[in-house]
């Protein structure tokens, strides 16, 4: 099977970067509970940014709207704006070459009573990838992620994989999660649910949350439907002004 040997990652990533230009660092000051509720912020604007070719699926789109809407405490509405970009590709890129990316191409970012998170999809592979491993999504910032799209479409689609949608929507809502500081990581938890082996994730195996490395069971998580928000990790949302 095409999955043996590789460990699929769900990755976390804070970066902190002395190098990081101004307008990034003042944006990264933004934290899991303006996201989550209205107290600053009563909209939310989604920036997606796709590397031309690699743009997500119509309905990784919907469902990102979707959990957003059911999570976040947004009253005058949640948008999601999208666009490719084109430029000099690579077959890895690094943390800091994604921030790069970040800096020379985002556009919107939180002011006034408009909250925005990022979401950039590549066609490269995480170049900490090592041993086996694939990373197929990153938070590497209060409101940045990075999915390396090309890394999603070789691993579903095909005989006896998770279909595209699913896999690239999973990957996508697992690092919102994180934004949204789950688990243990700005939204703190009402009951302990953090996985004692893998930091900043839950410990139920049923959760979107969960860290799981390559087996069959992981792979049978994808199958049939997305990972739901499990009840801890939803009070959690709750407790910090979130839905």
């Amino acid at each position: 099977m095409k999955f043996r040997g590789i460990l699929i990652t769900l990755a976390m990533l804070i970066f902190v970067g002395t190098n990081s230009c101004k307008k990034i660092s003042e944006h990264n000051k933004i934290n899991p509970h303006a996201l989550l509720s209205d107290d600053k912020y009563s909209k939310l604007v989604v920036e997606i940014q796709s590397f031309e070719g690699q743009e997500p699926d119509a309905n990784t789109l919907e469902n990102i709207r979707t959990f957003l809407e059911a999570r976040l405490n947004k009253p005058d509405g949640i948008s999601l704006v999208s666009n490719t970009i084109n430029p000099e590709r690579a077959s890895k890129y690094s943390l800091s070459e994604i921030e790069k990316l970040e800096q020379k191409n985002r556009t919107i970012f939180s002011s006034n009573s408009k909250a925005s998170i990022y979401f950039l999809f590549v066609d490269g592979e995480f170049a900490d990838n090592a041993n086996g491993n694939v990373t197929l999504g990153v938070a590497y910032g209060a409101s940045s992620m990075v999915i390396f799209e090309n890394s999603i479409k070789q691993l579903s689609g095909g005989f006896g994989q998770p279909s595209t949608t699913i896999l690239e929507s999973t990957v996508s809502l697992h690092e919102i999660g994180h934004l949204l500081g789950l688990v243990n990581n700005g939204s703190n938890m009402s009951l302990a649910h953090e996985d004692t082996d893998h930091a900043r994730h839950c410990n139920n195996n049923n959760c979107l949350m969960f860290w799981q490395s390559e087996t069959s069971d992981f792979i049978k998580n994808f199958f049939g439907s997305i990972p739901a928000l499990d009840e801890n990790c939803i009070k959690d949302l709750q407790k910090n002004g979130g839905k």
